[in-house]
């Protein structure tokens, strides 16, 4: 394999993995749920939705909120 087949390889391997990681990011987030983060300090948990905006620079809005009656 040439170095020039290798580095693409690797570059369709990154975008894939990216991808990945803004798919999964994205559904946590819809679903109100918590990731866990790492920074310098160690691991850390954050809202799914917090973490998206950091990231990606994108805001996918409020969250829904389900109201609930009680029967009567």
């Amino acid at each position: 394999m040439s170095a020039e087949e290798l580095k693409s390889m690797q570059q369709k391997l990154q975008e894939g993995l990216d991808q990945a990681q803004y798919q999964m990011l994205l559904q946590k987030a819809l679903k109100n749920q918590d990731v866990v983060r790492c920074n310098e300090k160690g691991l850390y948990e954050q809202s799914a939705r917090d973490a998206f905006a950091e990231v990606y620079h994108e805001d996918i809005g409020a969250p829904n909120r389900v109201k609930e009656f009680a029967n009567q």
